[in-house]
């Protein structure tokens, strides 16, 4: 999962995330990783129904790199849906982010995806100690895009902001797990 906020990061030069989030981006340009989506749809997922594309059109730039980005991935099947979470998935999802619901939105994407990574610069919202009880409670892990400013050989494996595998909807994937458990 990419936070709204690491997009915008990436088209905002005085951004002190803007080089870092650039890089998060370049990495998904180069591989064939997933992006997700929250899935809120009635019927089949859509990119119309999901809060978290909403925020995308809303804040950032239509001709920005990263909302391109985002447009190549969903023209070329490179986008997936996570499905909404159990209740009591997002009972602990609103005790770790009461304040933002957004964030609760893309925390529970998060949680519902294979890979369950998040890429978000959000420090208000995702502490350090909400970021160890996301790990805790929702097997979740949330990185800063700076954890990838790195030498290559250096930087962790893979970010899943998304998912890596088949195509789009297929059930054999190969995932890349981010995280290091």
């Amino acid at each position: 999962m990419l936070d709204t906020n690491v997009l915008s990061h990436a088209d905002n030069p005085g951004s002190s995330y803007q080089l870092s989030a650039q890089g998060v981006l370049d990495w998904m340009r180069g591989c064939e990783v997933f992006w997700v989506l929250d899935d809120n749809g009635k019927s089949q997922p859509d990119p119309h129904t999901s809060q978290l594309y909403l925020e995308y059109r809303q804040t950032l730039p239509p001709m920005g790199a990263a909302l391109q980005l985002f447009v190549a991935c969903l023209a070329g099947g490179r986008v997936r849906f996570a499905p909404r979470p159990a209740q009591t998935v997002r009972d602990n999802i609103r005790r770790l982010v009461p304040r933002n619901k957004k964030d609760q939105v893309i925390l529970g994407a998060a949680a519902g995806s294979t890979d369950k990574v998040l890429i978000s610069n959000d420090e208000a919202d995702f502490s350090n100690s909400v970021r160890r009880k996301a790990r805790a409670q929702l097997d979740v892990t949330i990185h800063h895009s700076k954890d990838f400013d790195s030498e290559p050989e250096q930087q962790p494996e893979e970010p899943s902001a998304v998912e890596t595998g088949g195509t789009a909807g297929s059930d054999d994937q190969a995932s890349v797990d981010a995280s290091s458990r």
